[in-house]
């Protein structure tokens, strides 16, 4: 963890008293965790603006994307996808399942049984 000094003024230090006294933690878990709903509010705010990707806000907010999408949820934030995004990520998706097929079918014939014929000669059928 990397130590910073920070001026708080009085009605921060007030805020982080009472969370203090109510939530029985220690003053300095207190600032953090303010700080910490802070940096969350600044990038949901960011992300409903359509200024960050849903990637992006998940990477500053420190969380994973399924967790980053159950908190613009919460917040009411829909997502900022656009249609062409949507459109170009559906074609994606088909190329990979097209491509997954193929790969399938090829590698998916039977296994070929070999064994020795009649006159000790190796036979492989397929």
């Amino acid at each position: 963890m990397i130590e910073k000094k920070v001026h708080l003024n009085e009605d921060i230090l007030k805020g982080v008293s009472y969370r203090v006294k109510l939530e029985d933690v220690d003053e300095s878990t207190a600032i953090r965790q303010f700080i910490k709903l802070g940096v969350m509010w600044y990038v949901v705010e960011l992300y409903k603006a359509g200024k960050i990707t849903l990637g992006e806000a998940a990477e500053l907010a420190g969380v994973s994307l399924r967790r980053m999408l159950d908190i613009l949820i919460e917040h009411g934030v829909k997502g900022n996808v656009k249609m062409n995004q949507q459109v170009k990520t559906l074609e994606y998706a088909k190329s990979l399942r097209d491509a997954k097929v193929v790969r399938r079918s090829y590698f998916s014939r039977p296994p070929r049984r070999a064994g020795l014929g009649g006159n000790g000669e190796m036979v492989v059928k397929i």
